[in-house]
């Protein structure tokens, strides 16, 4: 009798393990933005069917074998399928992931004028950030940065770029959560060539503020020089990256105080005057 009732139980989980098996549902995406369209379509091979009916998860329900159905706001719907015959009440579901639609927007901060970096000059950082979106899932959202013609694919939501040149630029901005759920910015801004200088230095081999340095582009040929107070010429330099340490031509150190300069484009019109404190 034991063996009997086994046996019984053993068959009765296989047909209805057979049963579950048999029900199911295709759908065409199960990925997407909000207002994402989904054809949900009833591949059960069950017989005597005497109703089926769909549970959207959003409170809309349909009682079709093959359904189209909307999905307006972002969140993750357990699509569930139920089939009812003579003999069983059957179901499946399957999940759907329908994520915010990307909004492109970004802001850009400048930081300043030039930043000088060992030997490296910059014309500016530009901290550029896209606004954040609100997250549904794990999945990753990408970020495709275009810098006038230079794609950075891939990338975080914020990101630091540098110009070595002045000028107009573009820069665009494309998110994408999905595929075909995308959304894109440009914004079209000036970089303009303002060269930078201290208006005091401290020349005295601490590490700190030893080097009265021009800050350049680093590309064009500027000529530095350096006046004392009655007018005679202390230092000059010609050179991409034009820099004074507080020494003479002659490698002697000049005594503290106020000193005059003049910065000139080599083959350009760039003229610039003013003063520098030199203190030790």
């Amino acid at each position: 009798m034991k063996i009997f009732i086994l046996n019984t139980i053993l068959f009765l989980l296989m047909l209805a393990n057979t049963k579950a098996q048999q029900i199911g549902f295709s759908t065409d995406t199960t990925l997407g933005c909000n207002q994402l369209e989904v054809l949900f379509n009833d591949t059960n091979a069950l017989s005597g069917i005497q109703y089926r009916i769909w549970d959207f998860a959003d409170g809309s329900t349909d009682t079709s074998r093959s359904v189209s159905h909307t999905f307006n706001s972002p969140g993750i719907y357990n699509v569930k399928l139920t089939i009812r015959t003579s003999n069983d009440s059957l179901s499946c579901s399957k999940q759907i992931i329908v994520r915010e639609k990307p909004v492109a927007n970004f802001s850009i901060t400048t930081f300043g004028n030039k930043t000088a970096f060992g030997d490296t000059l910059y014309f500016s950082f530009n901290k550029i950030k896209h606004k954040s979106i609100s997250q549904t899932d794990s999945l990753p959202v990408t970020y495709t940065w275009i810098f006038d013609s230079d794609t950075l694919p891939d990338t975080a939501n914020v990101i630091i770029h540098t110009y070595k040149e002045a000028g107009e630029h573009t820069v665009r901005l494309i998110v994408s959560a999905f595929n075909a759920c995308l959304d894109s910015a440009v914004n079209n801004y000036t970089i303009k060539d303002e060269i930078f200088l201290p208006n005091i230095f401290t020349p005295n081999s601490d590490g700190i503020n030893d080097i009265f340095y021009a800050q350049t582009d680093g590309e064009k040929t500027y000529e530095l020089t350096i006046f004392s107070r009655y007018g005679s010429v202390v230092y000059t330099i010609t050179a991409t990256k034009v820099w004074w340490d507080g020494r003479t031509s002659a490698g002697e150190e000049v005594t503290p105080g106020t000193y005059f300069y003049v910065l000139k484009e080599i083959n350009g019109d760039t003229v610039i005057k003013g003063t520098v404190y030199l203190s030790r």
